[in-house]
């Protein structure tokens, strides 16, 4: 199930966006305009990532908590594999119903393909 990312973490993400410089989310927005194609979503990230980045900033590691930030700011695929078809499809509806508040197109990917990796990492 999709989460929506506490106000607090979104807003000091926005901060520390701006304090370093960081392209604010949802930067491929703008791609239209630049005829490089549609926006890409952005899912929201983990609140550990934010979390982090404020530690990093707090001890003075300000790059890396830019380069935290511009990883969680970079539009990617929703992977899909341990949930039942049930919870796959609300999961789905959630994500393109989020990417459309945001007139961005969402990237899903299904990763349950039986007999990959022959029982290995991926069973």
């Amino acid at each position: 199930m999709k989460r929506r990312t506490p106000t607090w973490l979104a807003a000091l993400s926005l901060s520390l966006a701006a304090l370093f410089a960081v392209p604010p989310a949802h930067a491929a927005e703008a791609s239209d305009a630049a005829g490089r194609g549609p926006a890409l979503y952005v899912p929201d990230a983990n609140p550990a990532a934010y979390r982090q980045a404020l530690d990093l900033a707090r001890a003075g590691r300000l790059r890396d908590a830019a380069g935290i930030l511009t990883m969680v700011n970079t539009p990617q695929a929703v992977w899909f594999g341990d949930q039942t078809p049930a919870e796959v499809e609300r999961q789905v509806r959630e994500v393109v119903r989020d990417a459309g508040r945001d007139d961005a197109t969402a990237v899903l990917a299904l990763y349950d393909i039986p007999g990959r990796d022959c029982s290995n990492y991926s069973a």
